[in-house]
């Protein structure tokens, strides 16, 4: 297996690589875990939450990894949160290798936005993929 840790960093780092995303967030620092518990906290913003590793075949390397970055915006309109996971799927949408972990295939799928509550929209790209230890 792979440490969750290091997957949810590399997707992380990946995202803040893309200019194109990190110019429509608040700061490139939003792109952050999902589960980050911070006071500071700033729209709009991407969390990227990753799903449960599954070996792909009996004593291989290759594990099937989900994953989901949510892009959040406070705007009286979803537009800026539907542009966000655009950018997002964008940013990520083939294979990278981060530090030992390499992301052989990724596919996506985006998801339109929704009220996430009284504020703030939510879209998501939804991400399946597989991923080896290098």
């Amino acid at each position: 297996m792979i440490d969750n840790n290091l997957i949810q960093e590399a997707i992380v780092a990946k995202l803040k690589l893309d200019s194109n995303l990190t110019t429509a967030l608040a700061t490139s620092v939003e792109v952050r875990e999902d589960q980050y518990q911070g006071v500071d906290y700033a729209y709009p913003c991407v969390r990227v939450k990753i799903g449960e590793q599954v070996p792909k075949i009996p004593n291989c390397p290759i594990y099937s990894q989900p994953f989901t970055v949510q892009s959040m915006s406070e705007k009286d309109s979803s537009k800026e949160a539907n542009h966000i996971a655009y950018l997002v799927s964008e940013a990520i949408k083939k294979g990278f290798t981060y530090k030992t972990v390499k992301f052989i295939m990724v596919s996506r799928t985006l998801v339109e936005a929704v009220r996430n509550d009284q504020r703030t929209w939510l879209a998501e790209v939804r991400y399946a993929s597989l991923v080896q230890d290098v």
